[in-house]
């Protein structure tokens, strides 16, 4: 910043000369003008001689004075500038002297931190001396104390070893005595079982046969949430087990085949036909499957067949038509399963069956109601 000032001052007295210097060029030129005027004025008259030379004489007295007085004011500003030079030097030379005070206090201060560290690196050293010794010590006394525990230890160890050897060659003694018990209970029991396993299955055989074959008549109805309705027939004969066959089909007229086929919007050949409202449902079904006796009286059955289920409506001209939508028409496997019962001579059945074609799937329930005919077994 002082550096900065010391342009500026530098700076100001350059245009300040410039200044005096056209002032001086002006009085000049002026002088000039008042001579020529003068010289015209005295060819003129001729007889203005002597106040010319006079004012010639007073106007370079004039410069002169001028010059001397510019020259003081340089020598004023050069004066100034130089005590200004000689304060910055003085006050760079302070700072210098200030700079290397602190410099001095700063290796003094760095000598004392420096012989601190040396007393305390000494201390830390012997500190750690003394430790280390004092952990020498320790480890040797733990050594000493863990070899006297480990010598006492694996002496109690023979003497545990020799006791546990001791006691396992009565254990095993033991054992040999035991085992040879154990090993004529065991083949006692085994004959127990063996006697006792033969008389379940002795048993069983004759419960079994104690069963008598059961023939089952049943007529059945079907009911699917569409709505629609079918009917049928099921003869069974079980013991044990069994077989049943199993007949379904609508009460109305069944339809295989209608007139015509219509597409899912019911049209034929692209055009829709008028229908009456009317239509008929066909339902038929025939399955064959097992019995198994689960308790007295109840039998599970399952079976699987083949069945078939159509949809036809009447048009206006009392044509049947097929209408393919996706529960309208279809057929494939036929599947049921459920319970049958023999109460007192009085059959009943209750399941489920469905037919399916892998795309549609269509469920019914069923129930059947009959007779059933117990042949007795001869004794």
């Amino acid at each position: 910043m002082k550096r900065i000032a010391l342009f500026i001052s530098l700076f100001c007295i350059s245009a300040f000369f410039l200044s005096l210097s056209a002032q001086s060029r002006n009085v000049i030129n002026t002088t000039s003008t008042e001579r020529t005027v003068i010289t015209n004025s005295n060819n003129s008259s001729g007889n203005n001689v002597d106040i010319w030379q006079q004012l010639e004489q007073e106007r370079l007295a004039a410069e002169k004075a001028e010059q001397e007085r510019i020259e003081a004011e340089k020598r004023a500003e050069q004066e100034r500038i130089e005590a200004e030079q000689k304060a910055e030097q003085e006050r760079l030379a302070a700072e210098k002297a200030k700079q290397e005070r602190i410099a001095a206090e700063k290796a003094e201060q760095e000598r004392l931190a420096a012989e601190k560290k040396a007393e305390q690196e000494r201390l830390a050293a012997e500190k750690k001396a003394e430790q280390e010794r004092l952990a020498a010590e320790k480890k040797a006394e733990q050594e000493r104390l863990a070899a006297e525990k480990k010598a006492e230890q694996e002496r109690l160890a023979a003497e545990k070893k020799a006791e546990q050897q001791r006691l396992a060659a009565e254990k095993a003694e033991q054992k040999r005595i035991a085992d040879s018990i154990e090993t004529v209970a065991k083949e006692k029991l085994q004959a127990q079982k063996l006697v006792h396993k033969d008389s379940v299955k002795q048993a069983r055989k004759e419960r079994i046969a104690s069963y008598p074959w059961t023939n089952i008549v049943l007529f059945n109805g079907s009911y699917a949430l569409y709505p629609e309705y079918a009917v049928g027939i099921t003869y069974a004969r079980v013991k044990q087990g069994g077989f049943y066959l199993s007949a379904m089909m609508n009460p109305a007229k069944p339809i295989i085949k209608g007139d015509y086929d219509a597409d899912s919007k019911g049209a034929i050949n692209g055009v829709t036909p008028f229908y009456s409202g009317n239509h008929v449902s066909t339902r038929l079904s025939a399955t064959f499957g097992t019995l198994i006796r689960m308790r007295a009286p109840v039998y599970f059955y399952l079976g699987a067949g083949y069945g078939y289920r159509g949809v036809f409506y009447e048009t206006s001209e009392k044509q049947m038509v097929a209408w393919h939508t996706p529960n309208t028409i279809y057929h494939g496997m036929h599947w049921e399963a459920g319970l049958m019962g023999n109460i007192k001579g009085f059959g009943i059945s209750l399941g489920v069956s469905s037919i399916t074609d892998f795309h549609n799937l269509y469920y019914e329930a069923k129930l059947g109601i009959g007779f059933c005919v117990s042949k007795k077994n001869k004794k």
